[in-house]
Parts: structure tokens; sequence; C-alpha cells
């Protein structure tokens, strides 16, 4: 008798869960059209609630051993059975008929996956059998209809591409097989459509004016950079040695009358880069004559510096550069060989005066760094950068509030805001013997320094790509996960919290859609959250994630 409810149910991942999730409902399911749907939690039956041993058992409904239960039930195929449901919350009582399993055939005696057909083994015009493509439709719809938070790296625009590829053969379907088969599929390609749809969202000017502070940005410092860099041509005058080649081969030719000279270089780029085993270095010229500049020595720190922080507060999806230096020649010449590409070059080594940034994909994007003494900000213009208001995190913020604070500093470029809401705290279990407890480590880090700023790069780099909008779409109920008085005596840190409470919060991201916007979700975005608090401290982000 197993299999006469056919459904499927899979045992939530938690060993004292007293509920099973329904993965899929058959066509000919006594159960379709019932109220059921993928999704629901079935909590019991008629004969009461389901306990973690009986579903450990595999004895209930959509389970292995489900005819175990009917037995126990004096239920049998042509039977009614009820169903307890839990539903977002809401309480449902369900029923439907056990339908024994059947073979089908078609009207020529092959096995069909319906009475009406097809064959199982017919393609027609199709490249694939109708079993093996319904089989794989089947997969793809329980994955749909298993919902966004039930499978890791769900993407619903590229699931409904996916999708997609069925709509003639459902059509065909439809047209040639009517029947309740047909018209079963049909319905499961529309429910997976609604549900990979999204939800309609309205979006005005001013929630999208945001996605232009980083192109205004990118103009300001662009001026700046240009008069900057006029400011020290002018300031260099008669001093700026021109041109620059031909230059002194080194080691061959007297480099003395240049040593101390100013020279305007022309662009260098990624490519133009000798790597030696512990350092690297820029390389200006060939044939007549070679400049070199040192890009992991001290003096070239302000120019990583000044591009780290145009990356975080202008455009993220910077990666590439040319970059014209002004730079004094120095005495010492150097020789460098990089094995990489088997060549060993001598030339005059330059320390960097001044640096002209430009992005090789569009080279109206550019700043400038000043390595000369103190300067204001990394790069010029850097301390009047065009802002937006920053978000304010309150210490009394709730949950909901630190989020929307939290993606409100990453559209708009504050990291700092960004940053401080991250707990720096972690709870922790310790052993000893058989006796566990929990404790809060305060020196914990939710992010170190460096993986913060590649988190926030790569999730600016993805706000301006895909997420135009962020809302928090629910807040579970918090709960303690460490408290003092659970302790053992005498293990209690008097500098410690007493309560560290956690509260888990879904997450919408929302997305352009054609001309209007709809949520939406894919494997680089993190729908759940979990922040945590202090005693009655502030509520701070737990999870090390960027958007």
């Amino acid at each position: 008798m197993a299999g006469i409810s056919r459904i499927k149910t899979r045992k939530p991942p938690e060993p004292d869960a007293s509920h099973v999730i329904v993965t899929w409902i058959e066509w000919e399911s006594g159960l379709r059209g019932s109220g059921l749907e993928v999704g629901d939690q079935i909590v019991g039956d008629a004969v009461g609630a389901f306990t973690p041993a009986l579903i450990a058992s595999g004895q209930v409904i959509g389970a292995a051993s489900e005819g175990r239960r009917w037995e126990t039930l004096g239920l049998d195929a042509g039977d009614r059975v009820e169903l307890h449901v839990e539903r977002d919350g809401e309480a449902l009582t369900i029923t439907g008929t056990l339908v024994a399993p059947a073979l089908h055939r078609d009207a020529e005696g092959k096995r069909a996956l319906a009475p009406e057909g097809p064959a199982l083994s017919a393609k027609d015009e199709f490249a694939s059998a109708w079993g093996s493509w319904y089989d794989r439709l089947r997969d793809l719809q329980e994955t749909i209809l298993g919902g966004w938070d039930a499978t890791v790296g769900y993407d619903t625009r590229a699931l409904a591409e996916r999708l997609a590829e069925s709509d003639a053969r459902v059509s065909a379907l439809a047209e040639r097989y009517p029947g309740p088969f047909a018209r079963a599929v049909a319905d499961d390609m529309e429910r997976c459509r609604r549900l990979l749809a999204g939800e309609e969202r309205t979006l005005s000017d001013a929630d999208l004016a945001w996605r232009e502070l980083g192109a205004r940005r990118a103009a300001a410092v662009s001026e700046a950079a240009d008069a900057a860099f006029a400011a020290l041509l002018a300031e260099l005058g008669d001093a700026l040695h021109e041109p620059p080649f031909p230059a002194p081969r080194a080691f061959e030719d007297d480099a003395t009358p240049l040593v101390g000279k100013v020279v305007r270089l022309p662009e260098v780029g990624d490519r133009d880069v000798l790597r030696e085993s512990r350092r690297s270095w820029f390389q200006i010229g060939q044939s007549q004559g070679v400049y070199l500049l040192d890009r992991t020595g001290t003096s070239m720190h302000p120019l990583w510096a000044a591009r780290d922080r145009y990356i975080e507060a202008v455009d993220p999806t910077f990666s590439e550069q040319r970059i014209a230096f002004v730079g004094r020649v120095e005495p010492k010449l150097a020789l460098v060989s990089d094995p990489g590409r088997g060549i060993t070059v001598g030339g005059l080594r330059t320390a960097p005066l001044g640096a002209l940034v430009a992005d090789p994909r569009d080279p109206a994007r550019r700043f400038f760094v000043d390595f000369r003494g103190d300067r204001p900000g990394p790069f010029a213009g850097a301390d009047r950068l065009i802002g937006a208001e920053r978000p304010t995190l309150a210490d009394d913020a709730d949950p909901a509030e630190v989020l929307a604070v939290f993606f409100r500093a990453l559209q708009v470029a504050d990291v700092d805001t960004w940053r401080a809401c991250f707990a720096t705290w972690k709870v922790r279990e310790r052993f000893e013997g058989r006796a566990s407890w929990t404790y809060v480590d305060l020196g914990w880090r939710i992010l170190s320094e460096q993986e913060a700023d590649s988190v926030w790069d790569a999730a600016r780099r993805r706000i301006l790509e895909e997420v135009d909008a962020v809302e928090v779409a629910r807040v579970r109920p918090p709960l303690v996960v460490h408290d003092a008085d659970a302790v053992p005596a005498g293990r209690v840190d008097p500098e410690a919290p007493a309560r560290v409470q956690r509260v888990r919060a879904t997450i919408n991201h929302i997305g352009r859609d054609g001309e209007g916007w709809r949520t939406f979700t894919n494997g680089r975005l993190h729908r759940r959250w979990t922040l945590e608090r202090l005693d009655e401290g502030p509520w701070r982000i737990t999870d090390a994630w960027g958007i």
C-alpha cells in the first residue's frame, strides 16, 4: 500500500522536527485540488500530531514507509484521509482521497504518461522522449515550487528561463493529448511561473536617486584630477625635463645628467609590469631607454590607498587602470629579472611625484594622486565627495531598522555606517566532560578589515548591477541563545553579557523587470539574515554578508 497518497514529503533538518514538508503532488493524486500545496507543513493526521520519532521512522505521509501508517489508520486506496497542515502560521485541515499507483498505457498498449498518452518512448517532433522530458520537467518544477528559501542558489530568473524551454512542449501536450494529465502539467507550469515572477513593486525617482551618485562623484573626481594634474605640471614648470625619451640605457650609458630630473612619463598599464619573486615594477619604455617604478615599495602606497578608496566610494567596478606618472629620477639604477617572462631589464629607478589614473573602459573617469607629503584625501577631491544623506544607526533601532540602515548605507556608499551594523561578538559553546554551555566571545569580529573591504566591494557591484531596492519582508520573534543562568556555577564571566537574543529576518531584493520592478533572488543574494543583541543593547548583524 506504500505510495497511495501519491505525494512526496521531506523531513526537515532539525532532529526534533514534528512535521514534514510537502515537496511534490503527483498529477493523479487524490490530494490534487484538495488545497494542499507544495511547501505546506503537515503536522498530523486523523490520529493525532506527528512526533519526531514517528517522522524518523518514515511512517508518515509521503515518506518511504507511509503504507504502515495507512495500516495503522485502517485506510486503503479509495478512502478519505485527513491532514493537519500549517502554512505561513495558519492551521488548516485538508482532506483528500488515497489513490493506488497505476501503470498507464495508451490506445496502442504502449507505456504512457497517462491513459490519453503520450507514450513514454514517443518523441513526436521533439529531441527527447516524452517520458524523459517529463521526468526532467517534474524535477525542475519540484525545485521551483519548493520555494525561494528551500534550495541553496535558487535563482528566479535562471529558473524561469529553464522553465520556458518547455513551453512549446506543454502546449503540444494540451493540444494532442488533452485530459487530466495535460491539465495538471499546465497548472503546475502556471504555478511555477507565478512563483518565479515575484511580487510587483513601485519605485519612484527618489527611491532610485542613489543610482546617480556614483556617476556624479566620478565626474567631480575627474574634474578635480585634471585640475590637480595641471597644477602639478604648472608648479614644476621649467623643472620638468622633456621629452623623457630617448633616455640613457641603464648600465650602458652615463645616466648622471638625468639624476634628480623630473619627467612626465607616457601612460603605463597592468600589462606593463615586471614581476620578481617578491616585488614588481612598472616598466615605461623599451628600446629608447627604460624607467622603472617600484610598485611594491612604500613610495607607491598612496596610489594603492587611493585606488581602494576610489573603488569603495566612487566606482566598485574599477579594476584595470592606465597611469600617467610624473616622477623624479633617482641616483640608483634598477636591474629587474622577470622569471615568468624570461627577461631581465635594466632601467632608471624613478620615484613617483604624481599620477593621473584613468579607467581604460572609460578614460573620462580618472583620479589624481599626489605623492608629495601630506595631501587632503587619498586622491584629489576625495575630501569633498558629493554625498547623500547618511543613514543614522540608532542604538534603539529594531532589527528591521538596522537592516534598512545597512542597505541604505550600501546604496549611498557609506562604508563606515555599513561596517557599524555588524556585530563584534560571537556566541560559542564550551565543553567540559559531558557538560556544555554557551559563552560570548567578545573578541570576535564578523568581518576582518580585509574581508570587510572585499565584501563591501562585491556588494556594491552587485547592488549597482541588479538590485534597485531592498526591503525587510519579515522578522521572526527573538530567541535567547545565551543565558548566564544556564551556565554552571563558577563558570560565569561577570564581564560578559547575561543574555544574548537572536532574530532571523527575511529580505526581499527588488530589481527591474521590463518597465517595472519585481522581487527576485539568486545565489549571489542572501534572503535570510541573523541579528543579535547583548542584554538590552543594540541589534547587530551576525552574518558575514554584504547583500
